[in-house]
Order: C-alpha cells, then sequence, then structure tokens
C-alpha cells in the first residue's frame, strides 16, 4: 500500500537511487492499493477507518461497520 500516486513515484525513484532496481520494478508493476483512494471509499460504504504504516511499503487498515 502507498499514500497516493505521488508517493508511488517517489518510491520507485528511492529505489532506484539505491540501487534495488528489483524492488523499484515491483512497486511499478504490481497493483498497490493508495491510502487516499481507498480509505474515502471505505467512508462512503459505512466503515470506520484506522490505517497504520508498519514499513516502507507496508500499511494495516481496520475498517469497521
Amino acid at each position: 500500500m502507498l499514500q497516493n500516486q505521488a508517493e508511488k513515484a517517489s518510491k520507485i525513484q528511492e529505489y532506484l537511487t539505491k540501487g534495488d532496481a528489483k524492488t523499484a520494478q515491483a512497486i511499478e508493476e504490481e497493483f498497490f492499493w493508495s491510502i487516499d483512494t481507498a480509505v474515502p471509499d471505505l467512508k462512503e460504504l459505512g466503515f470506520q477507518v484506522e490505517t497504520t504504516r508498519f514499513s516502507d511499503l507496508s500499511w494495516g487498515v481496520v475498517a469497521r461497520k
């Protein structure tokens, strides 16, 4: 998961700069949920949503109705 599309581009560049082309390619090719779109959609469906960032590319999302 990523915060938004801008963070996706930033993370790709960050990993390329670190010399980790494999991770940069994975970020580019894989489907990542964006917090900035997922949370509003869940709230619109009536969920209470909490998010916690666990690592550079990992988020936890709790959605309760």
